[in-house]
C-alpha cells in the first residue's frame, strides 16, 4: 500500500470497527453511507464515485461482523471502486473512496492469515458423511457456512469476467466420509473456483471465494 509500518497501524486502528448493519440487499450508496459513519475520520468521494455509487446495484453478500475497512473493500470493488489510503504524515494516513481505474493502491478485502485455518475456525476440520448430486452450488456454499459461521466474500469482478454462473452451477459429490473443507474446496472446483483463507483488521476469519482463473 506505499504506507509505513506506522501509518498502516493508523490505518487499521480507523478501519477495525465492527460493521453492525446488514449489508445484503443494500443499495450501494446506502450502505457505504452507513459503513463510513463507524470510522472516525473524513472519507472523500471523488466525482466519478459518487456516480458510480448512484448507479450501482444492491450488494449481495452478508459481512455484518467483519471490521468496516474490510466490508468497505469488498462492497466497493464489485462498483469498479477502491478504499485508497494514502500518507499525509508520520502516522496519519488520507482516507478517499475513488474509482479503481484512478490507480490509486486498493485497500485490500482482507488480510493473509498468519495461523492455520483450523485455529480460525475449528468446525472446518469436522469429518462429515456426504453425498451431494445435482445440486446448486449455491445451495452447497449456503449449507456449508451456516455450519461453519464464518462470512463468506465473493469475488463478483472474477466471477462475472469468466461468466461462471453460481445458481446454475450444479455440484455432484460421491458418498464419502471427509470434512468439511475438503467439501467446500471439492465443490467450488466442479465451479472453476477456490477459497482462501483471510482476516479482517481485527484478525477475524472470512473466505474470500474466488475463479482459479486470474
Amino acid at each position: 500500500l506505499g504506507l509505513t509500518e506506522r501509518q498502516l497501524t493508523a490505518a487499521k486502528k480507523l478501519l477495525n470497527r465492527r460493521t453492525t448493519v446488514s449489508t445484503q440487499g443494500l443499495k450501494l450508496a446506502e450502505l457505504v453511507e452507513k459503513l463510513l459513519e463507524n470510522i472516525d475520520a473524513k472519507v472523500t468521494i471523488g466525482g466519478d464515485a459518487q456516480a458510480k455509487l448512484a448507479e450501482a446495484e444492491k450488494f449481495g453478500d452478508e459481512l455484518a461482523g467483519l471490521t468496516v475497512g474490510t466490508s468497505l473493500a469488498a462492497v466497493l470493488r464489485p462498483a469498479g471502486l477502491v478504499l485508497s489510503a494514502e500518507k499525509v504524515a508520520a502516522e496519519s494516513v488520507k482516507l478517499s473512496i475513488v474509482d479503481s481505474r484512478a490507480g490509486k493502491e486498493a485497500w485490500p478485502i482482507g488480510w493473509p492469515t498468519t495461523r492455520p485455518p483450523r485455529e480460525y475456525v475449528p468446525e472446518i476440520m469436522k469429518f462429515i458423511p456426504v453425498e451431494v448430486e445435482d445440486t446448486p452450488l449455491t445451495e452447497v456454499v449456503s449449507a456449508i457456512q451456516g455450519r461453519l459461521k464464518v462470512p463468506f466474500v465473493f469475488d463478483q469482478n472474477s466471477i462475472a469476467r469468466e461468466r461462471v454462473e453460481l445458481e446454475k452451477t450444479k455440484i455432484t459429490l460421491p458418498k464419502s466420509n471427509t470434512y468439511y473443507q475438503k467439501v467446500l474446496e471439492r465443490a467450488l472446483l466442479q465451479a472453476k473456483l477456490k477459497m482462501e483463507f483471510r482476516v479482517d483488521e481485527a484478525d477475524q476469519p472470512l473466505l474470500w471465494i474466488t475463479t482459479i482463473k486470474q
